[in-house]
């Protein structure tokens, strides 16, 4: 059983006019065009893809499912179930445009492999909805048996304790190189069946 823990800042997952799902930080705020690559008939972008697997099914009252891209892979990816529990516990947070509430933490437990052939049916239990904080219980189910369960708070905007430690100088994030460069050198010495896998484009460079 692995265990993570996520701390956010300011993160926002809702759905926006025309389907399109934003769920990154505020300082990587992002907005897609409302049409989408399948209206334009054109083969969709890294980022469209990971949107529409964040899109959610609702099946009942505190219940949706999710879909695992078609990648070939004999597990589901972790973090494709993290953002898809996140986005499950966000649709059950009451809408209010004058204090909204942003995730602030995540807790989560992977508790078995997924299987990327079947849906996953996410279970949101409501636990409390407060003043200030929102906290909710998901779990991911297949087959009938829980393989991933997470505890998540959501928290209104409001001012709290600014303070830091000063930060040791570091190289500046242009000067780093970037994914197509990691993925030149990693086309270089990879093999070739893990070789067109790793050299995809991807939503997010990290």
């Amino acid at each position: 059983m692995r265990a993570v823990l996520i701390t956010f800042l300011n993160f926002d997952v809702s759905v926006k006019s025309g389907s399109v799902l934003s769920c990154l930080p505020n300082i990587w705020r992002f907005e897609t065009a409302v049409t989408s690559a399948s209206d334009r008939k054109v083969e969709p972008t890294a980022v469209e893809e990971m949107l529409d697997i964040l899109e959610l099914e609702v099946l009942e009252r505190n219940l949706f499912r999710g879909r695992s891209p078609k990648t070939g892979w004999q597990r589901v990816f972790g973090g494709q179930v993290i953002g898809q529990a996140l986005v499950a516990a966000q649709r059950t947070v009451p809408v209010d445009e004058e204090r909204p509430r942003f995730v602030h933490s995540l807790h989560g437990y992977f508790l078995r492999p997924g299987d990327p052939s079947v849906p996953i049916i996410y279970e949101v239990d409501r636990i409390r909805d407060g003043s200030s904080f929102t906290t909710r219980r998901v779990v991911g189910i297949q087959h009938g048996h829980a393989i991933f369960s997470s505890s998540v708070s959501f928290h209104i905007q409001e001012d709290g304790f600014d303070y830091s430690m000063p930060m040791e100088p570091q190289t500046r994030p242009e000067d780093l190189i970037n994914d197509p460069g990691r993925q030149a050198e990693f086309e270089a010495k990879a093999p070739d069946n893990v070789k067109a896998d790793m050299t995809r484009q991807r939503p997010i460079e990290m």
